[in-house]
């Protein structure tokens, strides 16, 4: 969705949810429970029109398992949907939100950007005095159905990042299955 809308709103803390911290539901899958991963992250990149969502994973080694780690991802988004959010990660997440939306207004630099932001996206630089009511605002059940609505299989690409040995090695693989076809 375009930046500024409530479900703008909603998945920006949806992904503070997924991947801020160790606590966070992509990190606890992918690097504890599954040691898949060496990192694992999410973030909103706002448009005046629509905006993209990122979730990404590193693999903890060169030739780990793509399709476990979409799986991995899959899994959390999917119970996501199916069981929401709970309050206590909404508040955390609106709680870093806050602490990073104050911490920005700290220098001149910081307002003026948050100025110039506001006039550029709204056309209304006060919404810089309500930007954070509304993040306040979102309910759970807002993270959950903008979660369903925009993290689908359909409405998402994948790029996958392999070093050249491993390019060559998947080729060599995937021309040996041809060749058994």
């Amino acid at each position: 969705p375009a930046e500024g809308t409530p479900e703008y709103l909603a998945l920006d803390l949806a992904t503070d949810i997924l991947s801020s911290g160790q606590s966070s539901r992509l990190y606890k899958k992918l690097i504890y429970e599954l040691q898949i991963a060496s990192e694992a992250s999410s973030y909103m990149d706002g448009r005046e029109m629509p905006g993209l969502a990122y979730i990404y994973a590193v693999a903890r080694e060169p030739e780990g398992d793509i399709g476990a780690m979409e799986g991995a991802i899959e899994e959390v988004i999917a119970d996501v949907v199916a069981r929401g959010v709970s309050e206590q990660e909404l508040e955390k997440a609106k709680n870093k939100t806050e602490a990073r939306l104050v911490a920005s207004r700290v220098t001149v630099q910081g307002k003026a950007d948050q100025l110039a932001h506001a006039a550029i996206f709204y056309n209304n630089t006060a919404r810089v005095n309500t930007i954070l009511s509304e993040y306040r605002e979102v309910s759970a059940e807002q993270v959950r159905a903008a979660v369903e609505k925009y993290f689908r299989r359909t409405n998402r690409s994948m790029v996958v990042y392999q070093p050249p040995e491993a390019l060559l090695t998947n080729a060599e693989s995937a021309a040996s299955d041809l060749h058994s076809f």
